[in-house]
């Protein structure tokens, strides 16, 4: 009795056990913050965003922290009574890993846009950010599509795929493809405005939306791969092949956007001179509205397509959380 058990405050985390898909996100978000957060304050980067990196790091830090817990195995989004549970944690939390690991990605691909536009800039005037501040500006912005993406879109392509059964007649238009390009111009819409002003009314060119498909493809499947498998099933062969099934859905829908983008260059050329070189405001929310819903659909799509490659979601509790059988 001189060693009885630790009570669950006292339980430490488990480390030594197999890894699973949420720690091994969480450490790569781990990573990647402490680097960040590391290089904004060697080169003295603007407070706000030290502050961002410094509030992320630590909430990675309680995430791993809780993944390591041994706990008790449930169901993701279905139950006895066959009652929908909305993807609160895997949306949340698989978005925000997703997003900070993907920024890297994203911000190497944006700042080649960045040194293209740069004489362009100069001969304006314009006097343009450090590297290191467009690149936290770009992890925030990351991050916060990311999290959007993930609760709306995993959650209408998750309770399109519920209530198929109910609604046999529209069979074909309720899916986990429509649910999910359905979430993804409702976080476009809510993000893509924000996100329009706010570089808009800086010296920055615009994240066009092949940069952000095909400049950052393995990004985005990053963050498609976060937000589909963030659970704790061990880490493996599994969860690689998923990773591979949501590059190969981002490859498909990055294919229809790029002949989709070529056949409308005129009007996104028109597209960018009245909505975002003329610098309003009101022109910028109104611009965001549409580039918002444009790419939020193509981001939407490839986590539906996503699902619908990888197949039925599993329910048991072996296969949702990596704990073991009864």
């Amino acid at each position: 009795m001189l060693y009885g058990r630790r009570n669950s405050l006292g339980r430490l985390p488990s480390f030594g056990t197999a890894m699973t898909n949420a720690f091994a996100l969480a450490s790569a978000s781990l990573a990647v913050l402490t680097l960040v957060l590391g290089t904004a304050l060697w080169a003295g980067a603007h407070q706000v965003g030290t502050a961002i990196s410094l509030v992320s790091l630590i909430f990675t830090l309680f995430e791993m922290f809780r993944v390591g817990q041994p706990q008790n195995a449930s169901p993701v989004h279905s139950d006895g009574n066959d009652n929908f549970h909305f993807p609160m944690e895997r949306g949340l939390w698989g978005g925000l890993f997703g997003g900070v690991v993907a920024a890297p990605i994203i911000g190497l691909a944006f700042l080649k846009d960045v040194d293209a536009w740069r004489p362009y800039a100069e001969q304006l005037g314009h006097i343009i950010p450090s590297n290191i501040n467009i690149f936290i500006e770009i992890l925030v912005a990351s991050i916060s599509i990311a999290v959007v993406l993930g609760l709306l879109s995993l959650g209408m392509a998750l309770y399109f795929d519920h209530i198929r059964k109910r609604v046999s007649s529209l069979g074909l238009l309720i899916n986990r493809l429509t649910g999910g390009i359905l979430g993804g111009v409702l976080a476009g819409l809510i993000t893509g405005p924000i996100g329009t002003l706010y570089f808009g009314l800086k010296p920055l060119p615009v994240l066009h939306p092949q940069t952000l498909l095909l400049g950052a493809l393995p990004a985005t499947g990053v963050i498609v791969f976060s937000i589909l498998n963030y659970d704790r099933h061990k880490f493996g062969g599994r969860s690689l092949k998923k990773f591979m099934l949501a590059l190969v859905a981002t490859a498909i829908v990055s294919v229809l956007a790029v002949v989709a983008l070529t056949a409308l260059g005129p009007e996104i050329l028109s597209y960018l001179q009245n909505y975002v070189v003329s610098g309003t405001r009101s022109k910028l929310l109104q611009g965001g509205l549409y580039y918002g819903a444009f790419t939020g659909a193509l981001l939407g799509s490839i986590v539906g397509l996503t699902l619908l490659l990888s197949g039925k979601e599993p329910t048991s509790p072996a296969h949702v959380t990596g704990g073991r059988r009864p």
